[in-house]
């Protein structure tokens, strides 16, 4: 039996998440932030026994078509307890019962394997491209044709 439980859009403060978020190399994690991520994604959570904080996975959608789950953060001292497995197949299993078509992400290297358990694929040779515009960088007054 795991020593953590899950929850689905259960409340959790502001300071936890940006603890989590810390912890898991995320510095640009912004306090003032966090209440709209907070009010515009499904929030899954998980906590240890004593109440702390230990996983994070958010998942926005069009309500129809599409989902994207947007962060799956795991304590790096709670790794290999089966949180970021139990975030992901409940999050697919919800998507699944939305009837969503599909459901994507953003991969950091190291950890396309372990999307790979779960049916991700790279988008190379699926009929488009992934494209992303970093809004935090300016473009340099580029034009764009």
């Amino acid at each position: 039996m795991p020593d953590y439980a899950l929850t689905v859009n259960e409340p959790v403060e502001v300071e936890e998440i940006v603890r989590l978020a810390r912890s898991v190399g995320r510095p640009w994690v912004d306090p003032e932030r966090v209440p709209r991520m907070l009010a515009s994604a499904d929030c899954y959570l998980a906590r240890r026994d004593d109440g702390r904080l230990v996983g994070l996975a958010t998942l926005v959608s069009d309500g129809a078509f599409m989902a994207y789950a947007q962060h799956v953060w795991v304590s790096p001292d709670c790794h290999g307890l089966g949180i970021g497995r139990a975030m992901m197949e409940r999050m697919i299993r919800d998507c699944e019962n939305k009837g969503y078509l599909g459901l994507g992400l953003f991969a950091d290297p190291e950890a396309v394997d372990f999307y790979g358990r779960f049916g991700f694929e790279p988008v190379k040779n699926k009929g488009y491209q992934a494209l992303i515009r970093d809004l935090a960088r300016p473009t340099g007054g580029q034009d764009h044709e």
